[in-house]
């Protein structure tokens, strides 16, 4: 029997592929697009959905196949649930005692580092220690068990690649290329064409995630950790490049004591940017004669990002600017804090900063240049600088040798990398999300 081909049939089931091809894709559009008029598209309400499913990732966290929303599951249930981990063996703490959160990446051998050396702090156990993840991995797990030494909340950021590795905000398909030009992102019809930041550059995910999960960890714990209710003390910021030194808890409330006498610091900081730790010279040069000095100025990005320790009053202010803060063309967090310190605040933030760091960048660890610095290397330059300035630390007062009455500083320059309107939606709406 010989098969009969209709033309007209080929031609209707054709066009019937066509427009299921086309309804598809417009879907996809809608809902990216969507997004741009109305960003609750992106924040659906997984309390329906939790139900067992996040305490058994819990158990089987160390397997590499769970889905992304296996893990959105888990992240969820457990930023709800924010455990709080040694409680028995640390039933108290002072209700002005310091928060130090750390915000974890992708070396978990340079925040071993960092654990290790908030052990070895004095008045460590008085301590509320949140490691604020930007994935779930077996090993960043095996890290956090092994802190024994103080009260631990973990918490998750909920908008990480991991979890939306294909989706906004991540990696969008249906966005544009970073480094199209104006005229072909129209003609690609990506849906952030008409969007590219003042460099001429589209959104990349890998750097608008830095700033997002900075600006949301800071808003979780502040507005939503509940231990945090009622604190009056500090929450000091570190990241996992970031190692202490033993004495940086009571300099802290050193300075905290000494404010009262000087223009009133906004926020504190325990660190050096551009550490003066890693130059030729031995620890002991630095600290001699400076181990107890601290000045105030306007908080700068270069100056005082590292070891930035905020009060509740700091957080308002910062809260209250968050339109100029997640509008900001800079994918730099702390360009954009500068930003908001510069141009949004009755008057730019004064932070005390000490002249000794007690706050050193693991990653800054002497390598010469083109060699790359691994943990072993960061752990020896720590210690030999640790080891340098132990006859300086632990100072009795700190006291204000210089006192810089506040003037708008704006950043040097404008990064970009954050022009889209979806990442400022979603920045804007990080306080009241949960």
């Amino acid at each position: 029997m010989r098969c009969r081909v209709h033309k007209r049939k080929v031609l209707l089931l054709m066009l019937l592929f066509a427009a299921i091809a086309v309804a598809t894709w417009s879907v996809l559009r809608e809902r990216s697009l969507h997004s741009y008029q109305d960003p609750s598209f992106l924040f659906t309400n997984l309390a329906g959905k939790v139900k067992a499913s996040g305490s058994r990732l819990a158990r089987n966290i160390s397997r590499a196949n769970n889905s992304a929303e296996e893990l959105k599951h888990f992240v969820y249930t457990a930023n709800l649930a924010q455990t709080l981990y040694n409680e028995k063996r640390f039933p108290q703490r002072p209700n002005d005692g310091v928060i130090v959160v750390v915000a974890t990446g992708s070396s978990p051998e340079l925040l071993r580092i960092t654990i290790e050396s908030l052990h070895s702090a004095r008045g460590i156990s008085d301590v509320l220690l949140v490691l604020s993840h930007d994935r779930v991995s077996a090993e960043l797990d095996t890290l956090a068990r092994s802190v024994d030494f103080c009260q631990l909340i973990r918490i998750y950021f909920p908008f990480s690649l991991q979890l939306y590795p294909n989706d906004f905000p991540g990696p969008d398909p249906a966005g544009c290329p970073r480094d199209a030009t104006h005229e072909d992102a129209q003609k690609m019809r990506c849906i952030n064409a008409q969007f590219p930041d003042r460099h001429g550059h589209y959104r990349e995910a890998a750097f608008t995630q830095a700033k997002h999960h900075w600006w949301w960890t800071l808003n979780f714990v502040w507005s939503r950790l509940r231990a945090n209710t009622g604190n009056n003390g500090l929450v000091l910021f570190l990241d996992e490049a970031q190692a202490v030194l033993p004495d940086f808890l009571p300099t802290l409330h050193l300075m905290r004591v000494v404010q009262s006498g000087v223009a009133a610091p906004d926020v504190f900081c325990l660190g050096i940017r551009e550490s003066s730790t890693n130059g030729p010279g031995p620890a002991s040069a630095l600290f001699a004669g400076a181990a107890d000095a601290a000045d105030t100025a306007s908080w700068q990005s270069s100056r005082h990002a590292a070891g930035l320790a905020i009060t509740r009053h700091a957080y308002e202010l910062l809260r209250s600017c968050t339109q100029e803060f997640c509008s900001y063309d800079d994918y730099n967090w702390d360009w954009s804090f500068q930003q908001v310190s510069a141009t949004c605040l009755a008057h730019p933030l004064i932070v005390m900063v000490l002249r000794a760091p007690r706050v050193l960048h693991s990653a800054d660890c002497g390598a010469p240049a083109g060699e790359v610095c691994n943990a072993a290397r960061a752990r020896e330059r720590l210690e030999a600088v640790s080891s340098g300035a132990s006859r300086y630390l632990f100072p009795d007062t700190v006291r204000v040798v210089q006192v810089h009455y506040p003037i708008a500083v704006h950043p040097p320059a404008v990064n970009g990398g954050w022009a889209d309107p979806r990442d400022h939606e979603l920045c804007r709406r990080m306080p009241d999300l949960h």
